[in-house]
């Protein structure tokens, strides 16, 4: 359960209690086998607790943009792993860092595959976290607009990579139509 997995990582968060601030922010930004920060791998964890408790233990990480925005090998960063997981509540909190300073970087980073976190929610048919990524841009409608339907290196609009890819193509087509048409009003 939650309580027994936060339990577990504080215990091993324990020891590096002792760092200094310089210690702690190159501990945060340190690279894994394949690319991923620590902080990505705390993410990709899924509880929210954890994340925060990453920024309480080294505030300094968050106000450099790159160390939030910061892509694995692929390309993929936090947000798209949070799309692709379903990590609501952590896509939130993403965007509230730093006042919402980071949304547009977030919102239009692209992986190796040039695709955007909102593909990745479609692909994975996460129709919740592609309000969330549209709600952060705002009430502009237009920019909503050209979110949803900008095209990648091969021409691709969000929806054509993502409907080769999710179980019910039906259901995202559905999606995409609502939105359109809400958006257009």
């Amino acid at each position: 359960d939650k309580e027994t997995l936060l339990e577990m990582f504080k215990c091993a968060m324990d020891p590096f209690e002792e760092l200094d601030d310089a210690q702690r922010l190159e501990l945060l930004g340190m690279l894994g086998y394949d690319g991923e920060t620590l902080f990505s791998c705390f993410v990709r964890g899924g509880l929210l607790e954890v994340v925060q408790y990453a920024y309480t233990f080294c505030p300094a990480f968050f106000d450099e943009k790159d160390n939030v925005v910061a892509a694995d090998d692929c390309g993929n960063t936090s947000l798209m792993s949070c799309t692709r997981l379903g990590f609501h509540d952590i896509i939130t909190w993403l965007f509230q860092l730093k006042d919402g300073a980071y949304v547009d970087d977030l919102l239009y980073a692209r992986n190796n595959e040039d695709v955007t976190a909102f593909t990745k929610a479609l692909a994975a048919g996460d129709f919740d976290a592609a309000d969330l990524l549209l709600s952060a841009i705002g009430d502009d409608k237009a920019k909503q607009l050209q979110y949803m339907t900008q095209k990648d290196q091969h021409n691709f609009s969000p929806f054509d990579f993502a409907v080769a890819q999710v179980d019910d193509p039906d259901e995202l087509e559905a999606y995409i139509a609502d939105k359109m048409k809400e958006l257009e009003q």
